[in-house]
Formats: C-alpha cells, structure tokens, sequence
C-alpha cells in the first residue's frame, strides 16, 4: 500500500494521531467541525477538506474556495465585488453624497449622470430631481423609487439609473411591490399598470375605459397581484394570461378609497379603506368579505407581520397603532405619537413612516424607537441593514437615516434644490452660475455654481447677505473677473477672482434687474423693470448711470456683440436695437412680455438675435431683418441662447405648466423635455469640437444638460 493511500486510511479510521511532526504535503486533512483549518495556508473546500486557496470559476469541480471579503475590497474604493466563486461581496463602503459608485469607473466613486431618452441630464438636484412617491426594495442589489411624471428610479446598491416607464407625460406613478427582481409592479394615476420582468417594465391593460387612479399594489410573487385607489376600485392580476386582459375588476363590497392591500405569508389578502373597513380575501378563495373595523380615525396604511396585521394612520388619541391578532384580539402598541402614514418591513421589525419629519422603529417585540429627521417632504423609505432608513421625496430627495436620527445624504442636499432658479449663465463648462430666490423669502440670497473636480461636474450652493432682497432674477458671466448676479431691491452680487462681494445701484438707478450684458470695451449695461432707460456704468461696479434707448416701454433684458450693436427688450412687446448710430425702437406686438434676448456673432460675420417673450412670441433679428413667430398663445417664453452656428433654443412653460423648449435655425421646432416644471433659464456654450451644451433652469433647483 502507498503512504497516501495509508495515511487515507488510517485518516478515514481514526487512527492517525498528530505528535507534533509535520505530515507531507500530499495528505489530505479534514476540515475541522466549525470549518476551518489548523494548517497554515490552507482553507476549508467544498468537499470538507483543506486545500490551497484558489481563484476558480463556479464550475471548478465544486472546490472553488471564496475570496476573504477584506481581501477582495482592498483595491477597490466602494460597491461590490467578485468573491471568485460566482457571488458577490458587498465592500461596504459608501461613497460621499452626492457621489455614486460606478458611475463612470466600476469601483470608483464619481458624480452621477441620469439621462432622459429625451438626452436630457440631471446636474442638479443629483442624481435627479423629479419628486418621489413610493418605493421597495427587494434586496441590496434591487431597490425602485417611483414618482412624478412617470419616473422610475433603479438603484442597484452603487449607482442609480432613470428606467424607461412606457405611461404617457405627466403620469403620477403612486406605488409599487414586487417580491423579486424580475417580478415587480407599479401603479398611478389614470389607471395605470406597469409590470417589470427584469429586462424592461411593460404597460399592461386594465379595462376598457378604466382610467381611475391606483394608489397601491401588492405583488403575490408568482405574477398575481392586486391594486386599488378610489371608489372601492380594486383590480386583480392573473398570471400566464395575455398581457392585455391579465387585470380584472373585482366586486368589492366597498365604495370608500383603499388606502393598502396587502398579504400574509398564508396567502391571505387583506384590503383596508380610509374609513377604517378592514376586508379579506382567504387564500385560494375569490370572493372579498368584512372582517372587521380598525380602532383608528382614519387609517392610512397596514402590514402583515408574525403575530397578526399592524394598522397606522391618525386619530384623537393619539393610539395611531393598533395591531390585530389572528385570532381577532385588538391592542393598542406602544403610542407612535404621529400620525403615521406607512410601513417598510426590515430584520427584526418594521419602519413606521409618519406624515411630517417623525418616524419610528417597531421592534418584533412591540418596542417602539422615534426618531426625528431633518425636516423636508419625505414620502416614502425602505429598510435597509442596521437598520437603517431610506427616505426619498420632494425634489427627489434621498437620504439614509439611522435611529439616532443622524441623516447621510444620498442626493444633493435640501439647501440646493429648494430654490426656485431664475436664471442660467457662465463662460466655460467649469464656470456657470444658476440664480434664484431664497426658500423662506428672507434671509440671504443663494445661488449654484458649476464646479468641475477629479470626480465630475457638480453644483454648488453659495450665499450671500444682500439685506433685504429675496431673490437673484439674471445673471452674466463675461469671464473669472466679471460676473453679475443681479436681484430685487437694486442689489447684485459682482464675483471677481472667485470672491463675490455685494453691490447695489441705489440713487436714481434703484430698482429691480432682471438682465445685464457688457464688456470692458464697451461698458456694463443693465435692465431695470421699472425704466425705459439702461442703467450703465463703466467698469459695472460704480459710477452708475442712465442710458436713453427710447424704449417704449419698461426694459426686461439686454445682450450686446459691442458697444455699436445691442438689442433689448420688455414689456409691451418693446423692443430697441442700436446700430452704432441711433436706436431703433418697435412697439405693438400685443400683450407681450419679451422675458430674455440673447446674441451671437456668426462665424459670416453677420450677427443673429432672439428674443423670448410670452403668449408664445419669438423674436429673431438677423442683420436688418426682423421676424416675429408665435408658437402657441398658450406657451410663455422666458430665456434664449444663439450659438455661433445661429442655431437658438427657446426655453418657457407649456399649457399644463411644464417645460417647453424649442431650437430653431431658419425654422423652429419643438425640442422634447417631459417635465413638470417650466424652464425659467437657458444658456448654452460653444465647444471647441463645433458642438454646443445647453443648460435650461427651472423650480427646485432644476438644472439640466444637453450635448448636441
């Protein structure tokens, strides 16, 4: 017999005995019974014996041994990483707000890019700013976010990505469920049913003529699931049936709104309205029957749990939590002192989310943790490890809270994206300024500033004490050393060498500017609402004075190519040209508002103005010749930019109130932007390649950007 083969066999016996010595290195020695391995660089295989550490694939015979976590993340700066034996280990190192993993190296933290199918990006509020309605969260790898104008947000454990909703503009996406990550739904106004199979999310077919809205949905994790809303209307989804006819309208013996379906891990589906009717539908059964009345004013959300259904929502009393056992006994828990409007399910207990900034931490043992957090309009979160909350809501905001009520931001934080932005100016990609108002009308005056940095572009928020203004209305970047953000109450805001210092134009010149364009050639020039004069000044600082354009009418905006050729324009369809010699003025397009002009030499040498103004008026003067289009009397215009090309983009509101931008040559057309906020800003910069980027402002901090 072999020394291998002998030394197996008295191994498999029993007999061997260590003395100390070492044994040859072609033995093979068990594992111990936890798992390991007393010899030296040796690890505990599959097949229960201690080899030599190797990095196989998943098919290596069964003895691929698994990288040692610390190891594996030790070159890495953030998300998961590769265990060598096809799974995944999670690093656990997050990457500084608002920076995500991946985003543009896998492993590497960096600014975040979400892209519309329109080609529109989000640059602020980061990584997007569309307001956050619901949410779930499947695993560390599968969280959705849901919300305004139809946007889905994927967010993968490292990076977030916008996934295309196939619902029509301005659809409100209210809830979503799903039990696994190719099985999940989402639901909104205008009865709309999406449902994602891990590849794309599809819209699926209600009813004929059913376009009530859906306010909550539950996944059974086999393709069935329910949804409801309004009225006692309470759909049901079969599954491996036509995607067209999958959802039916089930006879439920109730007319008032359904605030949550729900299940139980017996397959038990529950229904609760507002008015506190509480319904179930017994597993395998078809038919909805009264189960019993919850003890609260009026309730807003339920959930399942080991030991019975937990109820939240307000009353007098403040017992905003009541729990029901199976077996039909009601308890009051611990008071959340809040009204509470959801649950999210986490280890060992459930998140009790409240209406305002209060929520709260129920245990499996009824032992209730409150916590604050900063306030905001925070409307739904999901449970993470720890545990931990993630909130999501106004603006998109996110952030993870612990129960101490210590808040990380994951999005760009509230003091950013709180701001209703006027306007968009700058001279390079690193340098662009987004001006706006304050959040309380008090206080001082904020603006962005794009900034570029080793982890990508990213806006910054700056203050400024301006006394009493509220609010910067225009901007204008000539270069570092000349920059005016211009307000209410004749102040402004002049930043030089990166330092801005306040101004006002006081004296004969007070007043409230809403434009500024000029040159060190050929002076600084300034729009005052109240005046049909220029205010003027030779460095822009000091000196200030009037400039006679014989207007005929109140000025709103300026914008020059020299000292020889300037355009403005205001109210009443006014608006002036300076040909060098005298100034042209023309009045009489009716009920206009010309909001903004902007100018650019062409690389002819010929010069190409246009001007924004309300009930859809555009305005472009190209040499001598002048034109004026209406688009829409419904479309209000506020900002331009014309390139070198002579190509302009027009930026305003729409009918509804959302975004309306255009881009026009020797013609104009519309340029899609779903959005549900108005473009009060456009600027754009000329690249060195002959491209152009384009930034529009709007609400909320708005700020997004466009490649052509």
């Amino acid at each position: 017999m072999g020394i291998v083969r002998l030394v197996r066999a008295l191994f498999a016996a029993g007999l061997l005995v260590f003395l100390g010595c070492p044994l040859p290195s072609n033995v093979l020695y068990r594992c111990e019974s936890n798992g390991s391995c007393t010899q030296p660089g040796l690890v505990c295989a599959l097949d229960g014996f201690c080899r030599e550490p190797v990095d196989a694939g998943p098919f290596d015979a069964g003895l691929c041994v698994p990288r040692d976590r610390a190891a594996a993340c030790l070159s890495v700066e953030c998300g998961f990483v590769s265990d060598g034996c096809d799974a995944e280990l999670e690093c656990e190192r997050p990457c500084p707000a608002p920076q995500e993993c991946g985003a543009a190296q896998p492993n590497r933290c960096s600014m975040p890019s979400l892209c519309t199918g329109e080609g529109w990006c989000w640059e602020n509020p980061f990584p997007q700013g569309l307001t956050l309605n619901a949410s779930a969260r499947i695993d560390a790898r599968h969280t959705w976010f849901v919300g305004e104008n139809r946007v889905i947000v994927f967010f993968d454990g490292e990076r977030s990505r916008l996934q295309d909703a196939p619902a029509p503009p301005g659809v409100e996406l209210l809830g979503i469920h799903g039990t696994a990550g190719n099985d999940v739904f989402a639901v909104g106004n205008s009865g709309v049913t999406l449902h994602f199979d891990g590849t794309r999310w599809e819209r699926e077919g209600t009813l004929s003529g059913f376009n009530n809205p859906l306010r909550t949905v539950w996944s059974f994790g086999d393709g069935g699931a329910m949804a409801a809303g309004p009225g006692g209307r309470l759909l049901t989804r079969a599954a491996l049936v036509d995607p067209f006819s999958r959802w039916t309208l089930e006879s439920f013996p109730s007319t008032e709104e359904i605030s949550e379906v729900f299940a139980d891990s017996a397959g038990d589906a529950y229904a609760v309205t507002r008015r506190n009717e509480l319904f179930i539908r017994p597993a395998g059964t078809s038919t909805w029957t009264r189960l019993d009345t919850v003890p609260l004013n009026e309730t807003l959300c339920a959930i399942a749990r080991n030991d019975g259904l937990t109820f939240g929502g307000t009353n007098p009393n403040r017992a905003n939590l009541m729990h029901r056992d199976f077996d039909g006994g009601w308890r009051q828990l611990t008071d959340a002192g809040f009204a509470t409007s959801g649950f999210s399910r986490g280890d060992g207990g459930v998140f009790v989310l409240g209406t305002g900034s209060e929520f709260a931490w129920l245990d499996d043992a009824d032992q209730l943790t409150r916590f604050q957090v900063q306030p905001g309009a925070w409307n739904t979160g999901v449970a993470l490890p720890g545990p931990k909350l993630l909130l999501a809501g106004l603006g998109g905001s996110t952030a993870v809270v612990e129960l101490d009520g210590g808040l990380t931001w994951r999005s760009t934080p509230r003091v950013t994206r709180g701001l209703s932005l006027n306007a968009v100016c700058g001279y390079a990609p690193g340098a662009m300024f987004a001006v706006g108002g304050t959040d309380t009308n008090a206080g001082p005056v904020r603006w962005l500033e794009r900034q570029l940095t080793t982890s990508g572009a990213q806006w910054v928020a700056q203050t400024l004490s301006l006394g009493n203004t509220t609010q910067l209305l225009a901007c204008y970047a000539e270069g570092p050393d000349r920059v005016w953000l211009t307000g209410d109450d004749s102040k402004f805001v002049h930043q030089s060498a990166g330092a801005p210092t306040p101004g006002d134009f006081g004296g004969s010149v007070a007043g409230r500017y809403s434009g500024a364009w000029g040159s060190a050639d050929a002076g600084y020039f300034f729009a005052r609402r109240q005046s049909s004069e220029l205010t003027s000044s030779a460095d822009g600082v000091s000196g200030f004075g009037t400039l006679n354009v014989s207007a005929p009418s109140s000025l709103l905006s300026v914008w020059g190519l020299n000292r020889d050729d300037m355009l403005v324009v205001g109210l009443n369809g006014s608006i002036s040209h300076f040909d060098g010699t005298s100034w042209i003025s023309a009045s009489g397009i009716a009920q206009t508002e010309f909001a903004g002009v902007h100018g650019a030499r062409l690389a002819d040498g010929g010069q190409r103005y246009v001007a924004a103004g309300s009930s859809g008026v555009l305005y472009s003067l190209e040499g001598d010749a002048g034109m004026v289009t209406q688009i829409s009397p419904a479309v209000d215009f506020k900002a331009a930019w014309v390139s070198r090309r002579g190509t302009a983009w027009a930026g305003g509101s729409a009918a509804d109130g959302g975004a309306f931008v255009m881009r026009g040559g020797a013609a104009w057309s519309v340029l899609p932007l779903t959005s549900p906020r108005p473009v009060t800003g456009v600027f754009g910069l000329d690249l060195i390649d002959g491209g152009v980027e384009i930034w529009v402002s709007g609400p909320l901090g708005m700020v997004l950007r466009r490649s052509e």
